[in-house]
């Protein structure tokens, strides 16, 4: 049986518009644009790859008795016997048999028929008692009639149903990126705000996850096992020749530190199981057999938390389990969290598996403007939903050539380090590393614990899923989305706003912030007392040097300051010059950003939505301001004007040295506008983007 991803190449600029939803302003324009990326869609319909060979099927002509579970799937057991030549076929099965019966001496039985032999692939104690085999009809007609019955009539087996195939996407790819970045995606749905917080060097999650895939090859993810599922006759190599294993463990674990992409649960412990060849195929059986060892090496350290993430799944026609869902589901049983993909199907998930296990977390997937996905599957077997779509992550390193039929055959130039990929299997590495973020803190939990922490956390942003699916985004936020952001406004004159102090209350107010305005005359104890109830403070253009002086330059909490005179005051830098300008230059940060590579310091929630080159701010030309003179021994340059060298955005955070003095107690940023003839109005998408985030980063200190 073949699990078939949707794949068409994606050409639109990740950055381009959406139709706007009920979710943050920031949303819909925070595909990043950093890698200039090109991919097939994975999903799942018959017409994009064909199908198997119909022409050569098992003559199985009648049912074989009650024993016998999912008939309709035998022709999709048919596989290539290793070293035969022409169309020689054998037929995959999955057997359970009698507890406590010799499995040795019951091949032993089947293999009495001279006309079939029988190869053993798997043996499984935990998750079912049982075994997988290949059996090879000698005559060459391949016709398994009469070994089935033979099944059918033996005492010890309970039940065989056919080992068919799951196979993973064609995608192809390009980009690379330097220095730290943190997705969009991962920034959408709070990984920024977690309490390990992804993105700040730092972060470090306690957890055993386990990607059952292509294989894994990247140094930016901490894998501790590297094992191989595929039959024996092979030559054992656990490295992802396909790019997909890699790209979803970067999701949910990429390590949070100065290089390459930060996952969700970054630095998580990550068992790489290659459970498909490296041509994108593999079977069910060898599925069930990572299962098999997953499930014993929890019940020989029940107290060990593990996640394990299945992006892979197949429509089987029917919502009767087969032994890969009783294998899963005897696994959560144990005490093991799995998380699967609802599949690319663009239909009801009750269907496929491991999709309909309804005890495994099911996940389904939305775009970057918080749409629901148009690919995605849908209904009640959807416990939650994660990004999905234009999901950039990391590439498979080191991994030889890629011969995988499924990859283009495009040469690439270099080791591309991220690429862009959609699909639930994308999706599903989100909620993995939600469920290793929550296991990290409360490594205790049970399966359905961990479950119900994820749903009550979720966030109901969503927009356009179908009647009877879940709105609700997975979210790892420390605090709620809609958890309203305290901004102390300070104007000249609380009692007379200029208008524009008002435009710009009205757009923090439309943000769902709560504003509360301050004179910049009002004495030090009033400013003490207005920051210890705020999270951050907006330092209007329109403010005095004269008046606010340094009241805020030791406060405790973040400050964005749009005054140019102040920067001094504030601890930026000495000095300050115009510019006029629609755009600011986004680079690698330092004074220098002529080289256009994207890198911003990479780190910064403020700059992740916007990519290399030239980020819009105004919609006319209005004058704007640079830090010149000395700058702060802590500040980070994040960008330039496009005819100069100059400092136009600037940040310190929280601990780093503050110009003429003292370190920054909070978060600080320097934005690039003001000066009297600055429009708040005119603001673009980007400039309002932003502003948004430049206040819930310096919020977040």
């Amino acid at each position: 049986m073949t699990f078939r991803l949707l794949s068409r190449l994606h050409r639109r600029d990740p950055v381009s518009g959406r139709t706007p939803g009920p979710y943050p302003a920031w949303f819909g324009s925070m595909a990043v644009s950093t890698l200039i990326l090109s991919l097939f869609l994975t999903g799942c319909i018959d017409s994009v790859m064909g199908t198997e060979d119909d022409a050569v099927k098992p003559r199985v002509v009648e049912q074989t008795g009650p024993k016998l579970r999912h008939s309709h799937l035998l022709d999709r057991a048919l596989k290539p016997m290793a070293g035969k030549s022409g169309s020689a076929k054998g037929l995959g099965l999955i057997i359970a048999v009698q507890s406590g019966v010799e499995k040795q001496r019951l091949t032993e039985r089947f293999r009495l028929n001279g006309r079939f032999r029988l190869n053993g692939r798997f043996d499984y104690n935990h998750v079912l008692y049982g075994l997988a085999i290949t059996i090879e009809d000698l005559s060459g007609a391949d016709d398994y009639q009469e070994f089935l019955d033979s099944l059918a009539a033996n005492p010890d087996v309970l039940w065989y149903e056919p080992d068919f195939n799951v196979v993973l996407p064609l995608s192809s790819a390009s980009g690379r990126s330097n220095g730290q970045q943190v997705p969009w995606s991962v920034a959408a749905i709070g990984g920024m705000d977690s309490w390990a917080v992804s993105g700040d060097g730092h972060g470090s999650v306690n957890a055993e996850l386990y990607v059952l895939d292509t294989g894994i090859t990247n140094d930016d993810i901490d894998i501790v096992e590297n094992l191989d599922f595929r039959d024996s006759t092979l030559t054992l190599d656990p490295d992802d020749r396909d790019g997909h294993g890699t790209h979803v463990a970067g999701i949910a674990a990429a390590i949070d530190d100065t290089d390459g992409l930060v996952g969700i649960a970054p630095g998580a412990n990550v068992h790489n199981l290659k459970v498909l060849n490296d041509d994108g195929t593999g079977d069910v059986s060898m599925v069930i057999a990572a299962v098999e060892h997953i499930t014993a090496a929890k019940l020989a350290s029940p107290s060990t938390p593990m996640v394990v993430n299945l992006s892979l799944g197949e429509d089987v026609g029917t919502p009767e389990y087969t032994a890969m869902d009783e294998a899963i589901q005897a696994s959560i049983a144990a005490g093991v969290v799995y998380v699967v993909a609802a599949g690319n199907h663009g239909q009801d998930a009750s269907n496929v598996t491991p999709a309909h296990v309804e005890e495994a977390i099911t996940v389904g997937a939305y775009d970057t403007g918080g749409v629901f996905a148009w690919f995605s599957n849908y209904g009640s077997m959807v416990d939650i939903l994660a990004p999905g779509e234009d999901v950039v992550s990391l590439n498979a390193s080191d991994g030889g050539n890629m011969p995988s039929p499924f990859l283009s055959p495009t040469p690439r130039s270099g080791d591309p380090d991220a690429v862009l990929m959609s699909g639930t299997s994308m999706a599903t590495a989100h909620v993995s590393g939600a469920a290793a973020l929550y296991l990290g803190q409360n490594p205790s939990a049970t399966p359905a614990q961990v479950r119900q922490a994820l749903l009550d956390a979720s966030e109901s942003f969503v927009v356009g899923a179908p009647s009877g699916t879940t709105n609700q985004s997975v979210w790892v936020g420390v605090n709620p989305m809609n958890s309203s952001v305290g901004v102390l406004f300070v104007v000249p004159d609380a009692n007379a706003l200029s208008g524009q102090d008002a435009a710009k209350k009205a757009l923090f107010e439309s943000w769902d912030y709560d504003v509360t305005l301050i004179s910049a005359s009002a004495p030090q104890s009033a400013f003490d007392a207005a920051t210890a109830s705020a999270d951050v403070a907006y330092v209007s253009e329109e403010v005095h040097s004269s008046q606010l002086n340094t009241k805020l330059k030791q406060a405790t909490i973040g400050v964005v300051n749009e005054e140019k005179m102040l920067s001094d005051d504030f601890g930026i830098s000495s000095g300050q010059g115009d510019f006029t300008a629609t755009s600011i230059h986004i680079g690698s940060g330092g004074g220098n950003d002529d080289d256009d590579d994207g890198g911003s310091g990479g780190d910064h929630y403020i700059t992740e939505p916007f990519g290399a080159g030239s980020l819009a701010i105004l919609t006319a030309s209005s004058p704007m301001h640079t830090a010149t003179g000395s700058l702060a021994g802590g500040a980070q340059v994040l960008a330039s004007p496009p005819s100069n060298d100059r400092a136009a955005l600037l940040v310190i955070e929280a601990g780093g040295a503050l110009h003429g003095g003292g370190v920054a107690a909070g978060r600080r940023v320097h934005l690039p506008w003001g000066n009297n003839d600055f429009d708040v109005n005119l603001l673009s998408d980007d400039g309002k983007t932003l502003l948004l985030r430049a206040l819930e980063w310096a919020a977040g200190s």
